[in-house]
């Protein structure tokens, strides 16, 4: 698989990463003499506009199953499985508090 092939697996994500850093550099330097409405509306538009590109090149993914970074992703799903199994002193007083 080439290097084109294995990106374009992941193009959906692209996009919206993409257009997501879009809508804060609008957001950001927009200029402050001009209406809030219309940086709202233009970010607004720019939302939906990356969900439809977005689900439009769902369509445009290879049929069947398809390992992306050389299954990268199974070898850091199985290592925070592992972490979340180790019952430490420190490691409770984290979860508690990113639960309160």
């Amino acid at each position: 698989m080439n290097l084109v092939q294995t990106f374009s697996i992941a193009l959906p994500e692209f996009i919206l990463v993409a257009v997501a850093l879009s809508m804060v550099l609008v957001a950001a330097f927009a200029n402050s003499s001009e209406s809030e409405g219309s940086t709202l509306k233009l970010v607004r538009s720019l939302s939906l506009g990356g969900y439809g590109l977005a689900f439009l090149s769902l369509f445009m993914l290879p049929a069947g199953q398809v390992v992306l970074f050389n299954g990268l992703f199974e070898f850091f799903v199985g290592f925070v499985f592992i972490l979340t199994k180790i019952k430490t002193p420190k490691l409770n007083i984290c979860i508690k508090a990113a639960h309160m």
